[in-house]
């Protein structure tokens, strides 16, 4: 069995398991799945992300024994409580591998939240016609935090030839695929679905076109091929692509979201000027 494979079973009885765990425990009256594998954007990778609906009355006692219930689906390798204000949540990992992030919830309170979707497990109660399914983050949140996202990209320009002329190379090449596989990948999802900016940074680039993702893929193994060599000539070659990418994408984005572009051309060609005659000779 491949290893990806692995990942797939292990989770599919991770599932099984959850939805038998909230059947058989009185104190519990609904278990379902939220993000990736509720919304239909998952893959055979994708964590599972359940929650378990729990009785007021119960809740105090069931959370108090969160790690022994983890424990029912499978060996825990890790938990720790969740770290998300107002949640009560643990993240776990279980053997197999399986990752799980575990969301207790009081029952009266379950139909007051809006969710994005939901994929029920178990319903003792009749919960599911309650619950407020259909959920998209606001669009007029978007527009400020690409705005921000440009704007610090930008006003950091610099950054490639200060690390370089320290000697920072690890450090470079690290900062470099972030801002490739981040704020690139940002500014990319941007055009493509505004709403992709909330999902978990690992999920959104998969969700681009296929063509940007390539590119994507590119201009990473660019940097990781040039690294060993430590051929700061490559890195400069690429790292203007980068640059090249980030202007178009950037642009685009922020016309999507009607928003002004907050530099001018002589300040771009300005800045691709410093990395060609500034850039460390190999």
């Amino acid at each position: 069995m491949s290893q990806g494979a692995e990942f797939v079973a292990a989770r599919a009885a991770l599932i099984e398991r959850l939805a038998a765990l909230a059947t058989n425990d009185d104190r519990i009256a609904a278990c379902w799945l939220q993000g990736s594998l509720a919304d239909g954007s998952s893959d055979a990778l994708s964590d599972v992300d359940a929650y378990l609906v729990v009785a007021d009355d119960d809740f105090d006692a069931v959370f108090a024994e969160r790690r022994a219930i983890v424990e029912r689906p499978g060996r825990v390798l890790f938990l720790a409580d969740g770290i998300i204000p107002g949640l009560s949540a643990v993240n776990a990992i279980l053997e197999g591998p399986a990752k799980l992030d575990l969301v207790f919830e009081h029952l009266s309170r379950s139909p007051e939240v809006e969710r994005p979707a939901v994929l029920m497990l178990a319903d003792k109660s009749g919960l599911q016609p309650k619950l407020r399914t259909g959920w998209e983050p606001p669009l007029d949140s978007i527009a400020p935090r690409v705005r921000m996202l440009f704007s610090g990209i930008r006003q950091g320009g610099t950054w490639p030839i200060r690390l370089l002329l320290r000697g920072q190379l690890a450090m470079f090449a690290t900062v470099e695929l972030r801002l490739i596989n981040e704020n690139l990948a940002t500014l990319m999802a941007v055009q493509v679905y505004p709403r992709l900016l909330f999902k978990n940074p690992f999920t959104m680039p998969r969700l681009l076109r296929p063509e940007q993702q390539a590119e994507l893929e590119e201009l990473s193994f660019a940097v990781l091929e040039a690294m060993p060599r430590r051929d700061l000539g490559a890195l400069r070659e690429n790292h203007l692509r980068v640059f090249d990418a980030v202007l178009r994408e950037g642009k685009a984005a922020l016309a999507a979201l009607g928003l002004p572009y907050p530099g001018t051309d002589e300040g771009d060609a300005g800045l691709r000027r410093m990395y060609e005659q500034q850039w460390p000779p190999a």
